[in-house]
């Protein structure tokens, strides 16, 4: 279930964030390659792929109950509960995709 779930645009940077199953999927060579191919839509053809933020757990629950919200990162209180429903956790990962000069 790897996709892009938002993207951001500064003067030559892109952060676009991926969301998926569990961490390993967030930071898979497939996440960079679908991170890698969104660069395209927003004219960044000779852009890279610079780093990459650390993956997150996010409420699944609360995502599909306002699907245009933000994910926002978990806090103590939010994975004490959800790990009472560990179906209900996706991850994200966010990667810095630079223009070249």
């Amino acid at each position: 279930m790897l996709k892009v779930v938002k993207v951001e645009k500064e003067p030559r940077v892109l952060w676009i964030t991926v969301r998926g199953n569990n961490v390993e999927e967030v930071n898979s060579m497939q996440a960079r390659a679908l991170a890698y191919e969104e660069r395209l839509k927003y004219g960044y053809e000779n852009a890279g792929v610079e780093g990459s933020g650390g993956s997150y757990p996010v409420d699944k629950v609360k995502l599909e109950k306002n699907p245009e919200a933000d994910a926002a990162p978990l806090t103590h209180a939010d994975m004490v509960e959800i790990s009472k429903r560990p179906g209900d956790i996706l991850y994200e990962h966010i990667y810095k995709i630079t223009r070249g000069i």
